[in-house]
């Protein structure tokens, strides 16, 4: 990364993102993977709601085309990745879908070039976007899934990562190109609210309704927390970044979340790490750090 002035940003989004997966993956036993999605964007929309309406600092966003296009930024942004990575939880561990997740910056850079033209293709980016697939292959031909118990891996959970992979990094060269020079609180939290306004009747179609009967004071607060860092705080972080530096290096959180988040799922959710996992990760991180080299 050359240009150090957004290191600390991309630390602070990696580390919210990977605590963001293990506190998901604890909540799947009191939440269904739907519900979590759609509660967590609720709470994170209606704190937006009472900042636009409670502080005089900040306007409610009126122009009809700028919730539009932040909205679809919500809907392909949050809602449908968020709702795969979740589902994605049930067949494999938070360390493997966030070691997985690594790829966003090998196809957001692809995307970025196709699309909006301000991303250098190199001899050296292409060999680093190449070793960084070799490491995630490595964990889908080998199999591994993370999770003590269950031996089999799923297809599913490797095909909804990958959705997830695809619709984030296409949302983040959207927001690089349509919401560059918009407000950040503004687009975030219609990005949050549109999120809960798509996701909730999923919800009631699924489950039949609001559920929370079985749901612990651990579970809530898991919820808080995901809500409010994991998604309030850490979108507004990844739009921030965006705006500033651009959209590869909000992709470059990725380098700090599979770290936290596979630690942190070993030592709370009692999740594998075997010497594939690691082998992987090391020549995903060669080959990212290969295509930042070349910037």
């Amino acid at each position: 990364m050359k240009n150090f002035k957004a290191l600390p940003f991309v630390l602070l989004l990696g580390t919210a993102l990977g605590t963001n997966l293990t506190i998901s993956r604890f909540s799947m036993g009191q939440f269904s993977s739907s519900a979590l999605a759609a509660y967590r964007f609720v709470i994170a929309g209606f704190v937006f709601l009472l900042i636009f309406l409670i502080s005089p600092k900040f306007d409610f966003p009126k122009d009809i085309k700028f919730w539009l296009r932040a909205g679809f930024w919500g809907i392909i942004g949050s809602a449908i990745p968020m709702s795969c990575f979740l589902a994605a939880l049930t067949y494999q561990s938070s360390g493997v879908t966030s070691l997985l997740l690594t790829l966003i910056p090998v196809v957001t850079m692809i995307l970025t070039y196709q699309q909006i033209g301000d991303e250098k293709i190199t001899k050296a980016k292409i060999a680093g976007a190449g070793i960084a697939f070799i490491g995630a292959g490595l964990i889908l031909l080998k199999g591994e899934n993370g999770i003590a118990g269950l031996v089999r891996p799923d297809w599913r959970g490797y095909a909804l990562t990958g959705v997830g992979i695809l619709m984030s990094s296409w949302s983040a060269v959207f927001a690089r190109r349509y919401l560059k020079h918009d407000n950040t609180l503004q687009a975030t939290g219609i990005r949050m609210i549109t999120a809960a306004v798509v996701l909730m009747p999923f919800v009631f179609l699924q489950e039949g309704g609001i559920h929370l009967e079985n749901v612990r004071l651990s579970g809530f607060l898991a919820l808080l927390y995901l809500s409010i860092v994991g998604t309030l705080l850490a979108f507004m972080l990844d739009l921030l970044i965006i705006q500033r530096f651009g959209a590869t290096y909000s992709a470059q959180n990725n380098y700090v979340a599979p770290v936290v988040s596979t630690c942190l799922g070993a030592l709370l959710l009692d999740e594998q790490i075997t010497l594939t996992i690691v082998i992987g990760m090391v020549i995903i991180f060669v080959g990212l750090h290969l295509m930042n080299l070349s910037e």
